[in-house]
């Protein structure tokens, strides 16, 4: 416990800054400088002079002291001053983060500092690759695209531009519509309304905590805030969530990009989280809409009708599967399919489009299906739950956790009515999805049309087993 509040040797922070300078250097020869004072052989030198000086009685430490005051002084007049010199962090920095030989010179010299060392490394975004380096952040989360134009093989656009085409309609509309990101405008789709709408388009860098308690402040004035964030980045500002916009009573809304299973982005940016996250708040409505329609439709209401926490999730990329008999996208939910059969399936979201596909296959079989598709899905519409308790066999499909999922919030609901029959939840349990394709992730998971109906076909011939079995 002593050498807690204790700065040690190889207490190295390591800042890669791709974006920002934290103190500006200007100049080769600053550059010159933090390349020298890295260089091995300075290092050596510099600790063998220590060494000596400190050895010679009388002298030796007033030479010492005077050495390095005088090079503080010269130091700071090149470089200026950092915050972290203020701190006492010996700065090394900027180093090449692209200079292999220049970062290994740095790491070795940091371990030699008997300080708090901060190194500063620079480097560029998509290196190597000259359309990436002229648009880091159309490369941030793109898909497959040609490698010689740098130009995207699809040109299929995704819930995100309808996202940020809605928004410049509701903003022509309305001056009191403003909007909020964390360093993500093209993510998000806010591209056009970031240039359109400038004085009301608010980028507060890499700070989503910030983002939410600045659109309460906005929110608290009369303005209609709307914070788009990916799914993965919004769990950073859950604190800021119940005690600044719940607990406050202030209506904000929050457009979660990049919600459920997002494939290649990989395992850390899975947005299977949000739901579990988002319903155990109070005072909060959440919408998951399946088509573009939904979405626009969603988005309306969150923004005119609701006056608390309102969220509105979509998937990462397009529309998928929709069935020429659906019809209208409501807000609440939608019933599709006959009503006269025992066997309900019910999910949100993109699932729903996979539930259709399970329809259709199950009835090839000779098995009939209901589908009860959760458009609000907090809070659950009573309606739709007296709807359920009628039938013999449900299934709920959900692309989230399963611990706090909406799932188990319509099971709870379900046991304060007359259901009698059997209730399954098929959610990702407990467990943290790997980095695949969407469609193969789904499928592990048996989320996609072929796991619906493998698991509802094989429930039910083990319930006709059990029956005969009975008799």
């Amino acid at each position: 416990m002593n050498n807690v509040g204790r700065f040690n040797k190889n207490f190295i922070v390591v800042l890669n800054d791709n974006k920002m300078s934290i103190s500006r250097n200007v100049g080769a020869f600053p550059r010159y400088l933090t390349t020298v004072r890295t260089k091995p052989r300075y290092i050596r030198i510099k600790h063998i002079t220590e060494r000596v000086l400190s050895k010679i009685p009388l002298i030796g430490k007033p030479i010492k002291m005077f050495l390095q005051h005088g090079k503080s002084k010269l130091k700071n007049l090149i470089y200026k001053n950092t915050l972290f010199d203020c701190f006492g962090f010996t700065y090394f920095g900027p180093i090449d983060g692209h200079n292999m030989e220049e970062l290994e010179n740095a790491f070795n010299a940091a371990k030699k500092v008997d300080s708090p060392v901060m190194l500063h490394v620079v480097t560029k975004k998509g290196k190597g690759y000259q359309p990436a380096e002229e648009n880091p952040d159309e490369f941030h989360g793109i898909g497959k695209f040609d490698i010689d134009s740098g130009e995207p093989i699809s040109s299929h656009e995704g819930f995100s531009a309808e996202f940020g085409r809605k928004m410049c309609d509701l903003a022509k509309q309305d001056k009191k519509i403003c909007a909020i990101t964390a360093a993500m405008a093209n993510g998000t789709g806010l591209k056009d309304f970031s240039r359109q709408y400038k004085d009301r388009f608010f980028d507060v860098g890499i700070a989503e905590e910030h983002a939410v308690t600045f659109g309460c402040g906005l929110a608290a004035k009369g303005m209609r805030p709307v914070f788009a964030v990916y799914s993965t980045f919004l769990q950073r500002s859950y604190d800021q969530l119940i005690h600044d916009v719940a607990m406050g009573g202030l209506h904000m809304v929050i457009a979660v990009d990049r919600a459920g299973i997002v494939g290649d982005d990989g395992e850390t940016h899975q947005g299977v989280f949000d739901v579990s996250m988002l319903n155990t708040i109070p005072n909060s409505t959440i919408f998951s809409p399946t088509y573009f329609e939904g979405m626009t439709k969603a988005l309306d209401t969150a923004v005119y009708t609701c006056n608390n926490l309102a969220v509105v999730r979509y998937p990462r990329g397009g529309e998928l599967y929709k069935p020429d008999d659906f019809g209208e996208e409501r807000i609440s939910y939608n019933i599709y399919g006959s009503t006269e059969c025992k066997n309900l399936l019910i999910t949100y979201g993109r699932l729903f489009s996979y539930a259709c596909k399970a329809k259709e296959k199950l009835a090839e079989q000779g098995t009939e299906i209901c589908i009860l598709k959760l458009c609000k899905i907090k809070p659950i519409d009573k309606n739709a739950v007296d709807f359920a308790a009628e039938f013999k066999n449900i299934w709920f499909f959900e692309e989230g956790i399963k611990n706090g999922g909406i799932a188990r919030n319509f099971s709870d609901l379900l046991m304060l009515t007359d259901f009698s029959g059997d209730y399954h939840i098929k959610a990702i349990n407990d467990k943290f999805v790997k980095q695949m394709s969407v469609s193969q992730a789904l499928n592990m998971l048996k989320l996609d049309d072929e796991g619906m109906v493998s698991i509802i076909s094989n429930e039910l011939k083990g319930t006709e087993n059990i029956n005969e079995k009975k008799t």
